[in-house]
């Protein structure tokens, strides 16, 4: 058995406007549980291991059982209900009105120019990106690249959103996931300089799902794709559980936390050869899935220092 993951995560209630998922109540199932004091355990691990590691993930053949995770903090904000767009961003156009935050590292995307593609600074040069596998359905349509949302957190005009559901037939594990590449081409991204990453999270999925953030390495990022160097038993990413609920969260993850699964080729840590950071919905134990409701939103997204 995997050891525990002893995950610090700061959640800090933020409120917020989110386009609401079509067809379907935005609640929540499972996921972290939270106190004014502290908060409490969070949800168990899957059992058995998807192999979702990037864009056309294929189905592992095991897997070991997950294990709780905690997740400490204020909890959510008390009666913030999510609310519809008011308008649809301008393509690539900045919002002075917008007062995101000032960031507490390195600034990844705050999505307030309406860009899919992330800021440059320190080297990075990629983009977001939006995937889905099995017959699940995804909005953006992965086919028509990314597009913000809004609105994002506080007093941010947009942020990066996929709703839709998953399902799958029993042929691929179904995932369905939104990331962004730190390089362009999904070539080695060195971020030995970080400690970890930071993000505002709105998220809700079905019972038969799993919210995960994970971050493919060179070495479990198959051949063919960017700098991937896998060859067998891909797509094992190291990766830590999310908590889900239809409120803003604030978190912060430690890079120190994150764990492979288990279902694929064991592999050392090396922050050098990152391929992309992703914030993946998976099938819990199956790949029959009927259709789970999911909509997961990030935003003002930071490397830690």
């Amino acid at each position: 058995m995997r050891p525990a993951l002893a995950t610090v995560i700061a959640a800090v209630g933020l409120g917020a406007c989110v386009p609401a998922l079509p067809g379907s109540e935005l609640t929540g199932n499972g996921g972290a549980g939270q106190s004014a004091t502290g908060g409490a355990s969070g949800a168990a691990g899957i059992a058995g291991a998807p192999a979702p590691g990037g864009r056309g993930g294929k189905m592992a053949s095991s897997g070991v059982a997950g294990t709780p995770t905690g997740f400490a903090g204020a909890g959510p904000v008390p009666g913030v209900m999510p609310g519809t767009c008011a308008a649809e961003p301008k393509p690539c156009s900045s919002e002075p009105a917008c007062t995101a935050p000032h960031p507490i590292g390195s600034l990844v995307s705050s999505f307030e120019t309406a860009c899919p593609s992330v800021e440059p600074i320190d080297g990075r040069d990629g983009a977001w990106f939006v995937y889905a596998t099995g017959t699940s359905t995804v909005n953006p349509d992965p086919s028509q690249g990314f597009k913000v949302s809004c609105r994002g957190d506080g007093d941010s005009c947009f942020a990066a959103c996929i709703r839709g559901t998953l399902s799958g037939d029993g042929t691929v594990w179904p995932t369905v996931g939104l990331g962004f590449t730190p390089r362009a081409g999904e070539v080695l991204y060195d971020a030995s300089a970080y400690s970890g990453i930071s993000f505002n999270l709105w998220a809700t999925v079905g019972p038969n799902s799993t919210l995960r953030l994970l971050v493919p390495l060179a070495a479990d990022t198959m051949v063919g794709t960017g700098s991937g160097t896998c060859t067998t038993s891909c797509y094992d990413a190291y990766n830590v559980p999310l908590p889900f609920m239809p409120n803003w969260l604030r978190m912060m993850i430690p890079f120190s936390q994150l764990r492979q699964q288990g279902f694929g080729m064991p592999e050392a840590w090396d922050p050098t050869t990152v391929i992309s950071f992703q914030w993946q919905v998976s099938a819990t134990n199956s790949t029959t899935v009927a259709g789970d409701p999911f909509m997961v939103c990030v935003d003002q997204v930071e490397l830690l220092p």
